[in-house]
């Protein structure tokens, strides 16, 4: 959708293959350029988080897990984790997430754009997120 945001858990993966599913329809990302990645959001996930991953979130959120790994199974949890750490209501993302987890990129303009590494881009959001978490 015009203007929508991005979210989606490790995006730096998936993105390839969106890009080449867009590509073989002739069609054009049209969103505004920004993403989140849900997997920035495992700090608000809360004590006891072995790792990032969705299914690891999914399960500590209590969120259902049946069929995990097919795709549409996969986006309804990332959904769900995303819906669960979002504050009442969705307040617009801006006024709750720090800028360095809410990016902007080139990809609304049509160039080849892709998100970087989460492994490196984690570094940056870490700080800004403890500074959200522990001033909540």
């Amino acid at each position: 959708a015009r203007g929508a945001t991005l979210v989606g858990h490790n995006i730096c993966f998936d993105w390839g293959f969106i890009l080449r599913a867009l590509r073989a329809h002739d069609l054009v990302w049209s969103g505004n350029g920004r993403y989140l990645d849900t997997m920035a959001l495992a700090p608000w996930a809360g004590a006891g988080l072995a790792d990032r991953r969705l299914l690891t979130m999914a399960e500590h959120l209590g969120i259902p897990t049946d069929g995990a790994h097919r795709a549409l199974v996969d986006a309804g949890m990332c959904r769900s984790v995303f819906l669960r750490l979002a504050p009442p209501r969705l307040a617009p993302l801006e006024e709750w997430l720090p800028d360095a987890v809410l990016r902007r990129s080139p990809v609304a303009s049509g160039s080849d754009w892709r998100p970087s590494r989460v492994r490196s881009a984690w570094l940056g959001w870490r700080r800004a997120l403890r500074r959200v978490v522990t001033s909540a």
